[in-house]
């Protein structure tokens, strides 16, 4: 806020900042400012709540992704068809077999 206020005209932006109990959260009011400010931790905690649902779990790890992750992690990672490389495949062949 204070470099919008120290290199800008005084009124020339509208500023509002988005953190606390009480922000704004209807985006209609949000668009009518030229600058919003808030924290990465808003902005993540937000986001996350939002697609926290549209995650899927894998059918082999059971790990949630959402669907375009979804599709490298079965390419490279996972999967009987996982593309592994040299470092990843010799990386799962140390891990600890239960039952050992």
């Amino acid at each position: 806020r204070g470099e919008i206020e120290r290199y800008c005209r005084q009124g020339s932006l509208s500023l509002t900042i988005y953190h606390g109990p009480k922000r704004i959260s209807s985006a209609s009011e949000l668009q009518k400012f030229d600058v919003v400010l808030t924290t990465y931790a808003i902005v993540q905690t937000e986001y996350s709540a939002k697609f926290r649902d549209a995650k899927e779990s894998c059918p082999y790890c059971k790990k949630k992704y959402f669907p375009p992750q979804m599709a490298v992690h079965h390419k490279y990672f996972c999967g009987p068809k996982a593309h592994k490389s040299a470092a990843l495949a010799k990386q799962q062949k140390k891990l600890p077999v239960a039952g050992r």
